[in-house]
């Protein structure tokens, strides 16, 4: 079908018509998929937040226990100080 300007003018001029009553819904819906992507983006960044808090505790622990292990304290005590299972601990002494 061709399009001409006797089909085209009469529907920009209806489309033009009912702006006014669709404005506020279309930016009703706008303003809520924002929010809706705020609220997303805020979640994701409270993953990685915690994520990040984690590798910087469990990066910790090893320094600790490889410290420890240095010191000549036992592989047991080290695991119950930070929570690292032994074969964890091994690994690191192998690393020293």
């Amino acid at each position: 079908m061709i399009y001409t300007d006797s089909i085209i003018a009469p529907l920009f001029k209806k489309i033009k018509q009912e702006i006014p009553f669709y404005e506020g819904k279309i930016m009703s819906y706008a303003e809520e998929l924002l929010k809706q992507g705020r609220q997303e983006g805020m979640s994701y960044a409270k993953e990685l937040e915690k994520r990040g808090e984690q590798r910087g505790e469990q990066k910790a622990e090893k320094e600790i226990a490889q410290k420890l292990l240095k010191s000549g304290v036992d592989s047991s005590l080290i695991a119950g100080a930070t929570h690292l299972t032994k074969a964890q601990i091994e690994e690191l002494k192998k690393s020293l």
